[in-house]
């Protein structure tokens, strides 16, 4: 006898073992964490930057020149009384290195003082005018218009005396220049006058100095960059610098300026080196060369189809516990197919490939081939 289920028989559940029930709820419940990939995440390709490996190295041509260096010429007319500095002579600031014989300027000097004695009789004498008219005047003696007149006579000559003041002060500064004085410690690298020499001052067609002075403690080394190897040169960098007359001695220099722009004639940068000479053993105006190094220190490469530019500026975007990272680069030496990163990015990095414009900072990702 075949027994045919009711029907509360026929609507029941079935039942799960139990174990299986507390199974699927656990998995329910359990949050994603914050780095794990979601099944509906956009899938992007990504890489490892690669490590920049050893720093390339280029060499170009330098000139040594003095840190600091003058052309004297003279401010007083007349002849060449004194010398007493020569070629290659070390001076102080302040030294006398020639002294000029001008007449001239000395009989102007002494009539510029008597005409300031001139001028401060007149004012005594003005004064004194003024004070007798006054008290003429407050006794009705002499009228307003006396009065008047004796104020613009004392005013008169006291200008007049400050005028002759400021002539006698212009010729006391011509004597003083009949004196040629070193503006700072150097070397007197050239001479080019000699004892009775006449030399004429002020004059805009006088084209030789009476000396050059120049101070070699500390050099500018001054090289032409060219375009291509710019972005490999850096303020602040330390360089080595040779010179044929120093075989196989090594001197360090520090890149100190950068002229920002490019020379329209030769195409390159004029970059300056400061590089310290206490002993004076490089002479100024030696020419050697100064070995650069490519790229950064510590620098990376990623592809080229990494690199995107928003906003203006070079950046990378990079995945991070699933989510979408902008970064700021600095972009060293373009390899072809790779790009060199000085700043921003680490070997650890996770690369995105072809970031497209949709792509924000934040947005959810997950690797591509990631399970």
């Amino acid at each position: 006898m075949t027994r045919t289920a009711g029907p509360a028989q026929r609507g029941a559940a079935v039942p799960f073992p139990r174990s299986t029930a507390l199974l699927a709820a656990l998995i329910a419940l359990a949050p994603l964490g914050s780095g794990a990939a979601r099944a509906e995440d956009p899938q992007v390709r990504t890489t490892k930057p690669e490590a920049g490996g050893p720093r390339e190295t280029f060499r170009l041509p330098v000139i040594a020149e003095p840190e600091t260096q003058a052309r004297l010429y003279a401010r007083a007319n007349g002849f060449v009384a004194e010398r007493r500095a020569d070629i290659g002579d070390a001076v102080k600031a302040g030294d006398v290195l020639a002294v000029i014989d001008a007449p001239e300027i000395v009989r102007n000097h002494e009539r510029a003082k008597a005409a300031v004695g001139q001028a401060d009789a007149r004012v005594a004498l003005a004064d004194a005018n003024l004070k007798r008219t006054a008290a003429l005047a407050g006794k009705d003696f002499a009228s307003e218009a006396a009065l008047d007149d004796r104020k613009a006579q004392s005013d008169v000559a006291v200008a007049d005396r400050e005028a002759a003041l400021a002539e006698l002060r212009r010729f006391e500064e011509l004597l003083a220049f009949r004196q040629v004085r070193a503006p700072f410690d150097g070397i007197v690298t050239a001479r080019n006058v000699e004892l009775g020499d006449l030399v004429v001052g002020d004059q805009a067609s006088n084209a030789t100095p009476m000396f050059e002075l120049a101070r070699t403690v500390r050099l500018r080394v001054v090289a032409d960059v060219p375009q291509s190897a710019l972005a490999s040169v850096r303020l602040g960098e330390t360089v080595t610098v040779t010179f044929d007359r120093f075989a196989g001695e090594a001197f360090s220099a520090t890149v100190s300026r950068m002229s920002g722009a490019i020379d329209r004639r030769s195409g390159t940068m004029r970059v300056e080196m400061t590089m310290e000479n206490q002993d004076a053993r490089v002479p100024a105006g030696l020419a050697g060369s100064a070995e650069f190094a490519r790229g950064a220190e510590r620098s990376v490469r990623v592809p080229t189809s990494a690199v995107t530019i928003r906003d203006g500026k070079p950046m990378v975007a990079t995945l991070r516990q699933g989510a979408i990272e902008f970064r700021y680069v600095e972009l060293g030496r373009h390899l072809g197919r790779t790009q060199e990163i000085r700043k921003g990015l680490s070997e650890t990095d996770e690369v995105v490939l072809n970031p497209n414009g949709m792509l924000r900072h934040g947005d959810r990702a997950s690797a591509a081939g990631a399970s």
